[in-house]
């Protein structure tokens, strides 16, 4: 099976949530300059050989500019997906869309969801999102209760949901803030990722250091647009992630490079389809 490079652009904007684990972001954006970024890193690769992921640190449904571009690029054939915390997605993301959607929700209630604020009302709007978009969800574990996890597994069973959930831990000054959960404890589903991701989080979390290689490092690398700068790492969860900083050109992987304690999505990224050629 072939698999695609995999491009991480983040744009330093702002955000419509405070969540807890995050603090919000308030950033100004130039979207026609940052338009500019995104044309200059995607013309470095070939189409067909590369997915990109588009996220904000901030939302990047506040930038309608921006994500009809990004849609633009998605229907001439480049394999785009965009990360949203899914408020007000809908306005600025057609049914139909071509790009592959990814949300962010911490469960399917305003008690799972309480650090990012969210009422419930929202939350159901979101969940709504995610179906009308055929998104994926990634999920910050961070003091919700197995059994609550498990209604949520339920929950999106019950409703035919096709994506992938991606369950991760809170990281706090480079430390889980919450205990692993265990593969055996939830629910079966096969959007759920496989049992070893969940015995690496364990292993993750009781030895403090990482003796597994993440699908992102073999084949991701990391994008950063602010204002007008636009700079580049292999990755942004290393240990002094600072000192790989670049300026845009030729990718580089560091010879030593000592990654911290992040464990998400990433680590099973190249067994998602999206990534298959």
């Amino acid at each position: 099976m072939c698999i695609r490079n995999y491009k991480d652009i983040v744009i330093m904007g702002s955000c419509n949530l405070k969540c807890f684990y995050c603090g919000g972001f308030h950033s100004s954006v130039d979207e026609d300059g940052t338009i500019k970024n995104l044309e200059k890193i995607m013309n470095q690769f070939e189409m067909k050989d590369t997915a990109y992921r588009v996220e904000c640190r901030g939302e990047i449904s506040l930038y309608p500019k921006i994500m009809g571009y990004l849609e633009s690029k998605a229907e001439s054939g480049y394999r785009i997906e965009i990360l949203s915390n899914g408020l007000g997605l809908e306005h600025v993301c057609k049914p139909d869309t071509k790009l592959h959607v990814i949300v962010s929700l911490d469960g399917h209630t305003k008690k799972m969801n309480n650090q990012r604020g969210l009422t419930q009302a929202e939350v159901d709007k979101i969940l709504e999102v995610v179906f009308l978009l055929n998104a994926e969800i990634q999920c910050v574990y961070f003091k919700q209760k197995n059994s609550e996890m498990n209604d949520f597994i339920q929950y999106l069973q019950n409703r035919g949901f096709q994506q992938l959930l991606h369950i991760f831990p809170c990281i706090i000054h480079g430390e889980h803030a919450t205990l692993p959960i265990q593969y055996n404890e939830l629910i079966h589903a096969d959007f759920l990722a496989p049992k070893e991701y969940f015995e690496h989080w364990t292993q993750l979390y009781q030895n403090k250091k990482r003796d597994f290689i993440c699908d992102y490092f073999m084949n991701g690398y990391t994008y950063y647009i602010n204002a007008d700068k636009l700079y580049m790492m292999k990755c942004d969860g290393g240990k002094n992630a600072n000192k790989y900083i670049s300026e845009f050109g030729d990718e580089q992987t560091p010879v030593e490079f000592e990654c911290g304690m992040c464990i998400n999505h990433n680590d099973y990224n190249n067994s998602r389809s999206f990534l298959h050629i």
